[in-house]
């Protein structure tokens, strides 16, 4: 490697900020796809007619909005990484 690229790993490796972000994206990533798992359940279940209906049709919604709110923030956050 040359001089500049090492300088460069080092100072991110060494950068608060940039390593907060590093963490937050990852744990962004994680939760995410724990809602997905999540709404992609409670559509099958909704599908095959067990449970209220109504109830389950708020909480995937609810899910729903919170996964494009969490994609929303990580596509900010792979932004600024940039």
């Amino acid at each position: 490697m040359k001089i500049k690229q090492l300088i460069q790993i080092a100072d991110e490796f060494l950068s608060a900020e940039s390593r907060k972000r590093k963490e937050k994206t990852k744990y962004l990533k994680q939760l995410l796809k724990k809602l997905r798992k999540r709404e992609n359940k409670l559509e099958k279940k909704f599908k095959e007619g067990r449970g209220n209906k109504e109830k389950l049709s708020r909480e995937i919604a609810l899910i729903h909005a919170y996964r494009k709110k969490g994609l929303k923030q990580l596509k900010q956050l792979k932004n600024l990484q940039k």
